[in-house]
């Protein structure tokens, strides 16, 4: 699903651009998790334990319930086991997008509500 494909004819590598790759997106859903997790996501396990549990069967690193599940969702189809069903860097960005739209639209709404207390109660501070 997920092919390489050159689609520059540039000759410096950092000006080439390449579609996206199956483990690229897994490095992307790990990296995602530790920033929004703030830890690293397979401290404590040495080679072996990662090769038996990451490697062969499957283990992924937690999920929060405190997380959005946008979010989540997207960190757990970056790390699936099954390659071709992961999303492409196209589908990532998409989703980013459509996740920071609706985060906005929270604070306005929220920031409105504060807003008008702010306003209307000004003499308090």
């Amino acid at each position: 699903m997920s092919e390489v494909s050159e689609v520059s004819e540039r000759s410096e590598p950092c000006e080439k651009t390449y579609t996206t790759q199956p483990n690229t997106i897994n490095s992307f859903g790990i990296l995602l998790w530790e920033m929004v997790a703030y830890k690293k996501p397979y401290e404590g396990f040495g080679r072996e334990a990662f090769y038996k549990r990451v490697v062969k069967n499957g283990e992924r690193p937690p999920i929060s319930k405190k997380w959005p599940k946008e979010l989540a969702r997207l960190m757990q189809d970056c790390v699936l086991q099954e390659i071709e069903k992961r999303p492409t860097f196209k589908e990532v960005v998409e989703r980013l997008q459509e996740l920071l739209k609706k985060t906005q639209q929270v604070e306005k709404k929220s920031k409105g509500i504060i807003g008008s207390l702010v306003d209307r109660h000004s003499t308090w501070f």
